[in-house]
């Protein structure tokens, strides 16, 4: 495996407040020559420029990312991408952790740093579940304001059960007829 191959790099930024433009201009600061990445919010979202960059990968060159939590979401996630890359001849480097992947020792440091990146993810999400139930004890409600009064909903009741259509209720209460379908769960066809 040579030293000369080319640097692919691959950028990805889960969250809006994930920095993706600076990822990329890491990767070209690192010397990449061709730059991918996915900039999707969502953890079920499939990552076509990651296959993309591993497609454009030839023995003898270098697959760049910025951290290891940038490149896979777990543990057997960077093992299989290493895997991948290492059996095409194609060396896998970190920038922010500073190493190459392509030994038994990188393999287990890639692991480690993993490990510690995904345990850093489940805190973070048991901080803010304790401050999203903290914020319901203590404040008004997270969220968006509810459109109906309590008020407003015990008459669109009284109204409904005397055979009035929502468009009607709604204009009565000053709310779109929407507002009164999702508010009582009744199918659209049961209540138009």
């Amino acid at each position: 495996m040579g030293e000369k191959g080319r640097r692919i790099g691959y950028g990805r930024a889960a969250t809006p407040d994930q920095d993706g433009e600076g990822q990329l201009e890491q990767l070209k600061a690192a010397g990449c020559v061709h730059t991918f990445a996915d900039f999707n919010f969502s953890v079920a979202e499939a990552r076509p420029n990651l296959n993309e960059a591993i497609k454009e990968c030839r023995a003898g060159d270098t697959f760049v990312v910025t951290s290891l939590d940038r490149a896979a979401r777990s543990v057997p996630e960077i093992i299989r991408l290493i895997d991948t890359l290492t059996s095409r001849g194609v060396r896998f480097e970190s920038l922010a952790e500073g190493f190459t992947a392509n030994s038994p020792a990188g393999m287990a440091l890639a692991a480690a740093a993993q490990v510690f990146a995904q345990v850093g993810r489940v805190l973070n999400k048991e901080r803010r579940s304790a401050a999203r139930k903290a914020a319901d004890e203590d404040g008004p409600p997270m969220g968006r304001p509810k459109k109906l009064t309590d008020e407003q909903q015990r008459v669109a009741m009284e109204m409904l059960a005397k055979g009035a259509v929502p468009q009607k209720i709604a204009d009565a209460l000053g709310v779109h007829r929407t507002t009164i379908i999702r508010n009582f769960r009744k199918p659209a066809e049961a209540l138009a």
